[in-house]
Parts: C-alpha cells; sequence; structure tokens
C-alpha cells in the first residue's frame, strides 16, 4: 500500500488492557483464576525449554524440532508459508516487522537465525537464543561492518533485524533505517502478524519482556503467522534509503496496511507534549477556584511557574524586600498566602517590616526628668500600647493593600 497519513498514537497501545466494557472486565475476572493456574503450568514447561536452548547448538534440527514442539503447550500456535529449504539460503538478511517482543524467537523457530535486537530488554532471553554479541546500540556503521564480516563465512546462520527499530500494533509499517539495507546487495522480507482471543495487547508503549511473557502465558493462546516473501535484490544505482523504502512497501503491501514515516522517537514525542498538554490542562482547571477565592495573580497565568514559586510571587507583591528562601520554606509549611504574609508582619519570619512614614515632632530642648517612678511607668505602658495600635494598624493596611492588588487582577 502507498504511504498514507497515519494517526501517530495508533502505532502504540497505551495500556494492557484494549477493551474495558463491562463484559470484557466481568469475563476476564471470572477466567482470572483459571489463567494464573495456566500460568504456573506453563512457566514449568518454560524452564524445561530454557535448559534445553541452553546446551543444544543452534544449528541441531533437533533444536528447531523441540522448540515447535513445546510452543501449543506454551500457548503459541505458529502458521508459517513461504519458508522452503530452497530458499533459506538465498539471501542471509531476513527483515521483519516487530509487533511483539517474541518476534526473534517465533521466527528462529522456523528458520535458524542470529537476531539483532537490544539485549538489555532481557538479557537472559537473548543468551538463551544464542543471538550472539550483536546490538543495535553500537551504532549503525560498526554495526554494519561486524555483521558484513560475520556473514563472509559460508557457513554462518542469517541475520534477523527489525528495521522499525520498535514494538507497534501493526496497524501500519513505521519507518525503516537504513543499516540493514547496506550490509548486503539483497535482503528476503519476512512479515509477522499476531491475535489474541483476549483483548490483551502483547506488548505497549511502557512496557518490558517479563510482564509481556506473563501474559503469554496467561491468556489462552497467542496466534502468529509468519510470512516469507520472495527475495529482493538491490537495482544498480539504488541507494539504501531507496532500496529500504521499495522493501517496505513490498512488506506493507503483504500486510494490506499503509507505510508511514514516523519513528519511534516521534511517539516519545508524542507522549511528551500529550503529558505537557494534560498538566495545563490541570492548573487551567485550578485557576476558576483561584478567582472565586480571590487569590489569583498574574503569575497563575504563566505556565512555567509551579503553584509554590507563584505563592511566593504573591507574598513578594506584598513585601519586595521578603528575601526568596525565606518566604518559600514559610510556604513550605502553611501552604498559605495569607497565613505567610500574617507571619511577617508579626515577626515569625526573620525579615524587616519597614514602617509607615509619620510626621517629625518638632524637636525639643532636653531637659531633667523629674518624673516620679509611677509617672515613668505610666509612659513607659502608654508607649507600649501605642506600639501595639500600630503595628496592628500595619497589618490591617498591608492585608487591605493586598486584597485590593488581588480583586484589580481578577
Amino acid at each position: 500500500m502507498s504511504t498514507a497519513s497515519v494517526d501517530i498514537s495508533s502505532l502504540y497501545h497505551r495500556r494492557r488492557l484494549l477493551d474495558t466494557s463491562l463484559v470484557w472486565t466481568f469475563g476476564l475476572l471470572l477466567y482470572t483464576p483459571f489463567g494464573i493456574v495456566l500460568a504456573v503450568l506453563r512457566l514449568l514447561l518454560f524452564l524445561q525449554l530454557w535448559l534445553f536452548l541452553r546446551v543444544a547448538p543452534k544449528s541441531l534440527p533437533l533444536r528447531r524440532w523441540w522448540f515447535r514442539g513445546v510452543q501449543p503447550g506454551l500457548g503459541l500456535v505458529v502458521t508459517s508459508e513461504g519458508f522452503g529449504a530452497e530458499e533459506e539460503q538465498s539471501s542471509k538478511v531476513l527483515v521483519a516487522n516487530h509487533v511483539t517482543l517474541l518476534d526473534h524467537c517465533i521466527v528462529e523457530s522456523l528458520l535458524p537465525c542470529v537476531a539483532v535486537i537490544e539485549p538489555s530488554r532481557c538479557p537472559v532471553m537473548h543468551n538463551t537464543m544464542g543471538h550472539g554479541p550483536y546490538a543495535v546500540s553500537e551504532g549503525p556503521v560498526p554495526l554494519t561492518e561486524r555483521l558484513q564480516n560475520h556473514l563472509q563465512d559460508t557457513s554462518s546462520l542469517p541475520v534477523l533485524t527489525h528495521p522499525e527499530n520498535g514494538v507497534n500494533t501493526g496497524t501500519a509499517l513505521m519507518a525503516f533505517k537504513q543499516w540493514p539495507f547496506s550490509v548486503q546487495s539483497s535482503v528476503r522480507p519476512i512479515v509477522i502478524t499476531s491475535w489474541r482471543p483476549f483483548p490483551i495487547a502483547p506488548h505497549y508503549f511502557h512496557s518490558s519482556i517479563i510482564p509481556d511473557l506473563f501474559f503469554f502465558l496467561f491468556v489462552p493462546f497467542t496466534a502468529f503467522h509468519v510470512r516469507a516473501l520472495p527475495t529482493i535484490t538491490k537495482e544498480g544505482a539504488e541507494s539504501d534509503e531507496e532500496f529500504s523504502s521499495r522493501v517496505q512497501k513490498v512488506m506493507a503491501n503483504a500486510l494490506s496496511v499503509p507505510v508511514c514515516q514516523h519513528t519511534r522517537r516521534d511517539f516519545v514525542d508524542h507522549v511528551k507534549r500529550e503529558a505537557q498538554n494534560q498538566s495545563s490542562r490541570a492548573s487551567a482547571e485550578r485557576q476558576p477556584s483561584q478567582r472565586q477565592s480571590g487569590t489569583m495573580s498574574v503569575y497563575d497565568a504563566m505556565p512555567g511557574l509551579s503553584s509554590n514559586e507563584r505563592m511566593v510571587q504573591q507574598v513578594q507583591e506584598v513585601f519586595p524586600h521578603a528575601p526568596y528562601d525565606i518566604v518559600a520554606r514559610d510556604l513550605a509549611t502553611s501552604q498559605s498566602v495569607d497565613t505567610t504574609i500574617s507571619n511577617i508582619l508579626e515577626g515569625r519570619l526573620n525579615i524587616d517590616v519597614p514602617a509607615q512614614p509619620t510626621r517629625a515632632a518638632p524637636a525639643a530642648t532636653p531637659k531633667k526628668s523629674s518624673a516620679s517612678p509611677a509617672k515613668s511607668s505610666r509612659m513607659k505602658a502608654t508607649k507600649i500600647l501605642s506600639f501595639q495600635e500600630q503595628k496592628q494598624q500595619l497589618i490591617l493596611a498591608s492585608r487591605a493593600r493586598y486584597l485590593k492588588r488581588a480583586a484589580g487582577q481578577q
């Protein structure tokens, strides 16, 4: 099929359960006890297969026969076409689409090969299958050179690559990496499809090999159909980019899916943008309640500021001289702009509050005090009372300025 506009969100599953309707949810709840027992029994069989694959050479025919024989017991139903003995030596570079993390195991049960995957996904499985020290993280140039050296030996096994460089839903073929098409002048395409009776995704975006393996053992079965297409050879003046594009279109036609130019990096960026948009929407939903409470500030409209930073700015609107770190520490405890302002005015924070300007009293000639002790005590009490009144007036005036400024910003 030709290149089409494909929604990038359709290329990856976001969650394991694809259908959350009441019918499927109730059905899965009923199936869960049986599925757990089935997974435990299959795990015992899987351990036996793992031990056998660890010791059996990859070129041993019994290894492939045993692997295919135990697949139904593990819940893997594999059908294939196009894997003829006369065609297996036509090309030693296999390119396949990527729908599950077990694609390389399924292909190897049909045709012994060395898969180029990332060992960090599951080192145990990588070593068990004997895929060798080839990883995508090496980089295209050194990896291509090593694979070319590997294929120079006529007795070497074919190399399996996944040009899409990431598992996807299979609804479209993603953009191909070009390095697999520079290893040799011919490649053999392999197309893979999978299906499950339950709406449980074999892989989703944030998943790893361990939960994927569990659900392979948990569901009744997972059906795979693997089809080997005829070998495609690079034409005379054809570049690697043109060659990969031609192979991609042939595979897309075989799968009856469109071709797109999205990459895994594009989807990662898409997920990040969605997370940022959700955060912005959540912040916008909080703003109406802030307006109703009278605490809305111009800083609330700045998406780059956190809620604590906005509260610090609101306090500094009333007290510009207040240090940022002291205000931020108090807000982390009080979680209230009004409480922090009160703490500043009442002297609980180590911040000097500027006094309101007063009219200077006329200078008087100092005189020797002749007041009695009782009169002096009354004068001191009057001064203390006057200071408390001034302080209370200062608190009320500051609060009035703050409320007036907040009301003007609504």
